[in-house]
């Protein structure tokens, strides 16, 4: 019997489990949703910021869980992957608490950045706003993007948390 039929299933997403499945690395890097680059580059050669600024709106949403697309470090392959269903070892006997910080900035500031935790897209981060949301579990992946969907490099966050606690994160992108 495999793991996955012993364990009581938990219905939570999480990215802790995700590996590559050339190699099966845990080593990588997130690039962000799935065909995010290409359409940034090709909105913003035909229509320039104005295109930009009006795709900004099709990036609302909340709560919808999102296949994320990485780049394996060890074999260098790109793979898409969904969050896994996490394991009951995972589960917080809390939630902790999640603040996550965008920095008031002039540039950039009509363009929304989009939060998921765990590959489940939070909501919109607007410029100089703090969005607060829980996590029932101990690991945790936090990734910030674009209103496209291109994750930032200095936006993806892996990290652990205990019971109750709170977690800040703070996030500058620069869009020049």
């Amino acid at each position: 019997m495999d793991q996955q039929n012993q364990i009581a299933r938990t219905g939570i997403p999480s990215l802790y489990y995700v590996k590559c499945p050339k190699c099966g690395s845990a080593s990588f890097i997130m690039v962000g949703q799935p065909g995010a680059k290409g359409k940034s580059i090709g909105i913003a050669l035909a229509f320039g910021a104005i295109g930009g600024l009006a795709s900004a709106h099709a990036a609302s949403g909340r709560d919808a869980v999102e296949p994320l697309q990485y780049h394996c470090k060890d074999c260098k392959k790109k793979f898409v992957a969904g969050p896994l269903e996490a394991m009951p070892d995972e589960l917080l006997s809390a939630p902790a608490t999640i603040n996550v910080e965008r920095v008031k900035s002039s540039v950039g500031m009509a363009v929304p950045q989009i939060v998921f935790i765990n590959g489940v897209k939070v909501g919109e981060l607007l410029n100089g706003r703090v969005m607060t949301f829980q996590t029932p579990l101990r690991f945790n992946t936090l990734v910030v993007t674009d209103h496209f969907g291109v994750a930032f490099k200095t936006g993806t966050t892996r990290f652990e948390v205990q019971p109750g606690a709170a977690a800040h994160f703070r996030f500058n992108r620069k869009y020049v």
